[in-house]
């Protein structure tokens, strides 16, 4: 077949908009999933470190509740949830905090943090337990940290973990923001199958949510682990009609969960 210069045309044409469209494509997943192509699971975890150290100075040195008994109770939430998950890069650390209002949240690299007011609000450990499954769903499709990437940009990330974070601090809002609508349900269909293989009922979740939304909805610091996205009463409802294996035996996580609620501040 001859090839013509409108024929050349044509196929030039055809190869240039093809790549264009595989450009635009990579380029979507790219802004998407930023730190899946810009920042090493290293660097996440060392900057998951660095703000560890900065919110922990933000809420000063009493903020942490140092108490055996306390220890023990989030060391079993912990083991628990730890044992259902598999293959996960991160190694998750717990640290309890002083404060009324009923959240928690997750930072880059496995780091979660829960108020004290959250487990005074939840009525058992399988409650909470379904709270941080959530969290960890957000640490282990990257959201944390594709959100500050798009929020702050790669080069202040960079710059922090150039710097040793001590030029320059990352504001509260930045770090434990609102997620996505997408973000919100990967995480949700995380935590109902992590619960399951944890032995907890995942309906636990859609429970927690509703009561905190119902009872708490207005008060600040809670909204960021609720979202204020109108589908909420569609992720409860999803919780609800989550079916578990034929297989699956509910295991209580054992703890006198009274008297953890009655020691903490």
């Amino acid at each position: 077949m001859k090839l013509t210069p409108n024929r050349f045309a044509w196929i030039f044409l055809t190869i240039l908009l093809a790549a264009m469209g595989w450009g635009g494509y990579i380029a979507w997943k790219v802004l998407q999933h930023p730190a899946d192509t810009i920042l090493s699971l290293e660097n996440e975890i060392k900057f998951g470190g660095m703000l560890s150290e900065q919110i922990l100075q933000q809420h000063g040195e009493d903020a942490v509740i140092h108490d055996p008994y306390a220890d023990s109770c989030m060391q079993a939430l912990h083991q628990r949830l730890m044992g259902a998950l598999q293959g996960s890069k991160y190694q998750y650390h717990l640290t309890l905090l002083k404060g009324n209002e009923p959240n928690a949240f997750a930072i880059p690299g496995g780091n979660v943090f829960v108020y004290s007011g959250l487990i005074k609000f939840c009525k058992s450990p399988e409650e909470v337990a379904a709270v941080l499954a959530h969290e960890m769903g957000h640490v282990e499709k990257r959201h944390t940290v594709n959100q500050i990437i798009k929020q702050a940009g790669v080069g202040a990330i960079l710059s922090y973990l150039g710097d040793g974070g001590t030029s320059q601090q990352l504001s509260s809002e930045l770090i434990n923001g609102f997620f996505s609508r997408e973000d919100e349900a990967e995480a949700d269909d995380f935590a109902l199958l992590l619960l399951e293989k944890a032995n907890i009922k995942p309906v636990m979740l859609g429970q927690v949510f509703s009561r905190m939304k119902d009872e708490h909805g207005d008060m600040e610091g809670v909204m960021n682990l609720l979202s204020t996205h109108p589908e909420l009463e569609q992720r409860s409802a999803k919780s609800s009609a989550y079916v578990t294996g034929a297989n699956f035996q509910e295991i209580p996580i054992a703890m006198d969960w009274a008297r953890l609620q009655q020691m903490l501040p």
